[in-house]
């Protein structure tokens, strides 16, 4: 009998730490799933110095398009009937969105952060002329 769980343990070792890499590779490739941020999201957002508990100022959509592999996109943004268009750089690594925009021919920066399910993105921005004010916030969801 000892002899059989000599041999019958070093499998059983193998097995499981098989079965324990397998789940690892699986739940990062969900993760990696989830964290694709291409898509059309619903938007709502607050002018500089506005607190997020009021109705928000705008909404609309913003659609997300890929443009290279290494976290390139292109942003279009609809807001009632105007289109402003933006560039963005995506860390899949940390979910952090870092965007340039020009908006009447001024130019702003907005950063987002994901929430933990990441179906919500979280943003802070700024545009030259309003440096003085605290940020504009504005919130994405799926």
């Amino acid at each position: 009998m000892k002899s059989v769980l000599r041999r019958a343990l070093p499998l059983a070792l193998v097995f499981v730490v098989g079965l324990v890499v397998a789940f690892g590779a699986g739940v990062g490739y969900a993760q990696e799933e989830r964290k694709s941020i291409t898509g059309t999201w619903t938007i709502k957002g607050w002018n500089a110095g506005k607190d997020k508990i009021g109705a928000p100022d705008y909404s609309g959509t913003v659609e997300v398009e890929k443009k290279h592999a290494k976290g390139c996109y292109k942003l279009t943004w609809k807001i009632g009937d105007s289109e402003l268009p933006g560039i963005g750089v995506y860390d899949k690594k940390s979910g952090v969105l870092g965007v340039a925009y020009v908006l009447k021919g001024k130019p702003g920066v907005i950063l987002y952060r994901p929430d933990a399910t990441n179906d919500t993105l979280e943003g802070l921005w700024a545009v030259e002329g309003g440096l003085d004010k605290p940020p504009g916030s504005e919130q994405w969801q799926r």
